[in-house]
Parts: C-alpha cells; sequence; structure tokens
C-alpha cells in the first residue's frame, strides 16, 4: 500500500494551525481579563519589533475556502504617543481548488472538456486537484491608536507594499501555463488597509491580533485573468511584541491629591504637602 505522506502532513498542518489558532485566541482573552492593570500605553520613540504567524487568503476568480500559512515579522517606530510608522517583511503560502465547475467555467484556461489529470493546453503541467502559490511581502504602513490608557490598544493601518508571488500546482510544484511562459510580472505593488489590537502582558512584552487587506496591482494570483478585477490578498495573524527601548516613567499629575492623602496617614507636615 502506498502511503502518500504528503497530504498526509499538509492534514496534520491543517489541524494544528486551526487549533493553534484557537489556543493563541483562548489566551489573548485570558490575558486581557487578568493583566487588566496594565495600561497598553504607547510612548513617542517606543521601538517594538514583533513575531507573528497566521494565515493568508487570495481572492479571484478561482477562490474559494482554502487558506495558506504565513509567518510575519515587523520593527516599528513610535513618531508620537499614537502613531506608528513600521516596517514589516513577510513570508507565506495561499492556495485554491480546482473543481469541475471551474474546469468548465474557463475552457480557454483550462481546455475544452478538461478534467483532473489532463494537461493544460500548450503546456506540460497537468491539471492537479489543488494549486497553491508561495507569496513574500514586504510593507511600509502607518498605523494609528483608536484609544490609549486602557488595557488594550485597537488600530487601525494603512501602507504601501510589495508582493511577489510564484503560482504553482500543489503536489508536483510544476508552475502554472501562464506563469511559466512569462506572461505578467511576479512583483508588483499594493495597497494595505487594515487594522488589530495589542494586550500588554508586562511593560516590555504583547500579544498582537491583526487583520489586513492587500489590495495588488496584479490579476494574476492565480494564473488567469478573465474578469478585468485586480485580485487582492488578505492576512489573519496572532504573534508577540517587544519594546527594545525602555519605557519611560509616566510624570505624575500635579492636580491629583495622593501625596495629600500620604501625608495624612503619616501626619507629618500635612499641611505643607498639601498647600
Amino acid at each position: 500500500m502506498k502511503i502518500d505522506y504528503v497530504s498526509t502532513l499538509r492534514s496534520l498542518c491543517y489541524i494544528d494551525l486551526r487549533f493553534g489558532v484557537r489556543l493563541l485566541l483562548a489566551l489573548c482573552t485570558s490575558v486581557l481579563l487578568t493583566q487588566g492593570i496594565l495600561i497598553a500605553q504607547s510612548q513617542q520613540g517606543d521601538v517594538v519589533g514583533s513575531l507573528s504567524g497566521g494565515v493568508v487568503k487570495y481572492q479571484g476568480e478561482l477562490s474559494d475556502d482554502s487558506f495558506g500559512p504565513g509567518a510575519f515579522f515587523s520593527l516599528r517606530y513610535a513618531a508620537m504617543d499614537r502613531l506608528w510608522i513600521e516596517a514589516r517583511f513577510g513570508l507565506g503560502e495561499y492556495r485554491w481548488k480546482i473543481t469541475d465547475a471551474k474546469l468548465a467555467r474557463y475552457p480557454d484556461y483550462f481546455g475544452a472538456n478538461a478534467q483532473i489529470g489532463d494537461l493544460y493546453p500548450a503546456s506540460i503541467t497537468t491539471i492537479e486537484p489543488e494549486n497553491e502559490s508561495r507569496v513574500t511581502l514586504g510593507d511600509l504602513s502607518v498605523s494609528y491608536v483608536l484609544v490609549d490608557g486602557i488595557p488594550a490598544s485597537p488600530f487601525i493601518t494603512a501602507g504601501v507594499g510589495v508582493v511577489n508571488f510564484a503560482p504553482s500546482t500543489s503536489e508536483s510544484h510544476t508552475q502554472l501555463p501562464n506563469s511559466a511562459a512569462g506572461n505578467y510580472p511576479h512583483t508588483v505593488a499594493s495597497i494595505i488597509l487594515g487594522g488589530g489590537v495589542q494586550i500588554p502582558v508586562s511593560e516590555r512584552v504583547g500579544i498582537l491580533l491583526r487583520g489586513e487587506h492587500r489590495f495588488v496591482f496584479s490579476s494574476y494570483l492565480d494564473d488567469i485573468s478573465f474578469n478585468g478585477s485586480n485580485d487582492a490578498l488578505s492576512t489573519f495573524s496572532i504573534g508577540l511584541t517587544y519594546r527594545f527601548n525602555e519605557p519611560e516613567a509616566q510624570e505624575a499629575d500635579p492636580s491629583y491629591d495622593n501625596e495629600c492623602e500620604y501625608c495624612e496617614n503619616c501626619g507629618d507636615n500635612c499641611d505643607e504637602c498639601c498647600d
């Protein structure tokens, strides 16, 4: 009996990914409830790095409910207390299934009466039940913290980026026909919109949840272009942040009467302190 180790490993990866997402969401909820005394206050001059894992989903003519894994590293600088400038690098993969309905919908691409196992027209590439593309992301973005002084920092993000992709079959990893023929560029620009929330665990470490949508300036993320519209990528990630600089001590509000309360308790020079 022949065992398909690749398919078996991929199935285990899907299970582990879904379990990991649920586990991290539960952890984030627990931290938010138990660490309420920590204030997610960003300060001007903060330098923060992040490392995240998540999923990548493509949207185009052949898109469905498939997704692939992704990993992201970023470094950001707080130009203002609530304004971040961030550079980010990401590696990932997105996938889409090939079904009988899709084969029938695009005969010019797959061939008339095409079936799984046939060759693409004028190509040596075999039609497989699933295709994929590795993707490399480089982003420069600006984020704005919507509310500060609370146990979590919700923020919105906008930016520009570069996307490099290479569509292929999933099993044999053979380039798809238009990619192999060089009919389109594999490195294109993108516009990024999204948001997320950062939850502090300590003064330096935090948990980062983020979702973003990339408007990609290419209609060939799936190797075909029939509707005239550009394709897109969505990413969802969970990770950790680390503040490299020493957090600045917050200045006490002179109008607050903590010192007066202390003087009243100690009984020494109360009048001088509270005046």
